[in-house]
């Protein structure tokens, strides 16, 4: 890939890590597939807390289950509206990325409708946090979402290489709380961090296809984003252990908004 031609990557070192981070998830998909594999790498996750004694710890459910919640559409789609005063091109690559990821994962899911792990074991064997879910399981929604919002982060803001690897590291933790509180298989978090990943690098390349009209494109985006901010108010995504998360979302997403506005105030004003 010629990087005069790809602007996607700010350098080589990033659009190797990137590749590299692909590979890896496309690698650890092929050696979860085998059942066995699958399952035994489920129960070791899905029991990590036992082992510590904190299966029943109120911060240790309440973290896990606010990490799920993170991950779900909505709170996500949250996390972008500090941007979309400075920078919607970031938004609206979101938006492309996301709509990619959304076809895919919702195509998928219906078409195969796999199971579960509780419509597989009974609930007393695993260590199940918020509501208990039983089809369609492949791919994971809310891996796909994590990793949608990190490769767009990492790309349309162009992170260098551990900027990258960064962005993976934060949003892996969203994506193994699938597996903690015994929604997924490691299977179905992998192949939904695939699409999440590759969605975000499509929808760098989609943006040239179709550009934003920041003249009209940012005050919709705004109205939506800010939409979706008082919508995350009473959610709680069947975890509502995690609701703790939505006081420090809505800081970002309000506080990070006053902020910028504050700025651009100021910028014209000194203009």
């Amino acid at each position: 890939m010629n990087l005069q031609t790809d602007s996607i990557f700010i350098d080589r070192a990033a659009q190797r890590t990137f590749w590299t981070i692909a590979a890896l998830f496309a690698v650890l998909l092929a050696l979860s597939w085998p059942q066995a594999n699958n399952i035994n790498a489920f129960f070791f996750i899905n029991s990590f807390g036992a082992g510590f004694g904190l299966e029943k710890s109120p911060l240790w459910i309440g973290f896990w289950a606010g990490m799920s919640l993170l991950a779900d559409t909505l709170p996500a789609v949250v996390l972008l509206l500090p941007l979309v005063w400075r920078r919607p091109d970031v938004v609206w690559v979101a938006v492309l990325a996301g709509i990619v990821a959304t076809l895919v994962t919702h195509d998928i899911k219906p078409a195969l409708n796999l199971v579960r792990p509780a419509g597989v074991y009974p609930e007393n064997l695993l260590h199940i946090i918020g509501h208990t879910l039983h089809s369609k399981a492949f791919p994971s929604g809310h891996a796909t979402t994590a990793l949608t919002t990190a490769g767009v982060f990492a790309l349309a803001l162009r992170l260098p290489w551990w900027g990258i690897v960064l962005a993976v590291g934060l949003a892996l933790i969203p994506t193994l709380s699938r597996v903690i509180v015994g929604a997924h298989w490691p299977q179905d978090i992998l192949a939904g961090a695939l699409i999440g990943w590759l969605a975000a690098g499509l929808g760098m390349r989609l943006v040239r296809c179709f550009p934003l009209n920041v003249r009209w494109g940012r005050p919709i985006l705004a109205v939506v984003l800010i939409g979706c901010a008082l919508a995350v108010i009473p959610f709680d995504g069947g975890y509502p252990e995690g609701r703790w998360v939505l006081l420090p979302l809505l800081l970002w997403a309000f506080g990070g908004s006053a902020w910028a506005l504050w700025g651009m105030w100021r910028a014209r004003n000194a203009a």
